[in-house]
């Protein structure tokens, strides 16, 4: 979808050149020449890009009145800040992917006010708003700021949305643990513990996800398997957090240590297969299994061999400070209820957050 669009956007060239040579330049020691050398060709494809974008934005921003080349020009737009925000995942500790996110959700909020759409880049617009949200999701995951009114325009379709049935649960499931969290400082009643629906949601996502496994055209039908292993990992894992972001439902057939063991078991039985498709997507229910090993010394090798696989086959991004919190969530003192408090503790301290991308 991204890659025809270089032919007629010297911006979204140019944003594809900079994450191109960004992630060339990772290839290298970072002493190297050759590391050096794609860092200053990004820095320029990403400046290019910036410079084009600024003018870009200026023009959708002062366009009140429908115009067709405004709304394709806005697809554009939207591709090329998308890319820059993943380039900036690469550094995560910068900056730099929430300003890309901030202007993204810019775009996407003056293309809904018109009242028309570009029906030939439709499909390409609903396919990078999945992106953006699915961003907005796990940015959100880890920040804790009260007074955040992060909006997030939610994707209607379903078409190359492959995992984010679950993304919507989480999405869901952090907004209502930051709704109790305030009513708690409130001292306002609230539920406790996960909704039957959001119990549901997370059982029709795992269905849903077995049932596309059938209709993807994969190479082979080990990684066909491999698909439903990862999918009930992300299962088990949106379970655990259920549980600790809502509280332990008193009756419920699962717990979060069952669910843990789950992805464990899933997580041995992904060795000796062809995990390389894959190894983005384990990102989430490694961090979930790691936060019920507290007191579990014995096998947090197992986490720790998983992120070392996950960054050996796409890239470090935010996964070593992923890990990095784990490992002291690990020996945190029993103070903290849960890592969310941990992590809210944190972000209130240092505003210090993590990707789990």
């Amino acid at each position: 979808m991204i890659l025809p669009m270089a032919e007629s956007s010297e911006t979204v060239l140019s944003s594809i050149l900079a994450i191109a040579a960004h992630d060339l330049a990772s290839e290298y020691h970072p002493n190297d020449v050759g590391s050096q050398t794609y860092h200053q060709m990004s820095k320029a494809y990403q400046n290019k890009s910036l410079t084009l974008l600024a003018k870009e934005l200026n023009i959708l921003s002062s366009s009140s009145v429908f115009r067709s080349d405004v709304s394709t020009s806005s697809a554009f737009t939207l591709a090329s800040v998308i890319i820059l925000c993943n380039n900036e995942f690469m550094q995560p500790q910068g900056a730099g992917w929430r300003v890309h996110l901030a202007a993204a959700r810019e775009v996407i909020m003056a293309a809904k006010s018109r009242s028309h759409t570009y029906k030939p880049l439709a499909s390409i617009e609903e396919f990078l708003m999945i992106e953006f949200y699915e961003a907005s999701v796990w940015s959100n995951l880890t920040t804790f700021d009260d007074s955040n009114e992060d909006i997030k325009p939610f994707p209607h379709s379903n078409e190359n949305a492959v995992f984010t049935d679950f993304v919507r649960v989480i999405d869901e499931i952090t907004q209502i643990e930051r709704l109790r969290f305030r009513s708690r400082s409130q001292s306002l009643p609230y539920h406790f513990g996960p909704t039957p629906a959001i119990i549901l949601q997370i059982n029709s996502a795992r269905d849903s996800m077995i049932h596309l496994a059938e209709t993807i055209n994969f190479q082979d039908e080990e990684d066909r398997r491999t698909f439903k292993l990862v999918v009930l990992m992300y299962y088990h894992a949106t379970l655990i957090y259920s549980c600790q972001a809502l509280g332990e439902p008193p009756t419920q057939d699962f717990d979060a240590h069952s669910s843990r063991n789950e992805i464990l078991k899933y997580l041995q039985s992904l060795s000796g297969m062809r995990i390389d498709l894959f190894a983005q997507d384990l990102v989430w229910p490694l961090f979930m299994a790691g936060t019920e090993l507290r007191g579990n010394p014995e096998i947090h090798h197992l986490i720790r061999a998983g992120f070392r696989l996950v960054m050996q086959f796409s890239r470090t991004l935010d996964r070593a400070r992923v890990l990095s919190f784990l490992e002291s969530w690990w020996n945190a003192p029993v103070s903290y209820v849960s890592w969310i408090d941990m992590a809210r503790s944190q972000y209130r301290a240092s505003h210090c957050d993590f990707l789990l991308v």
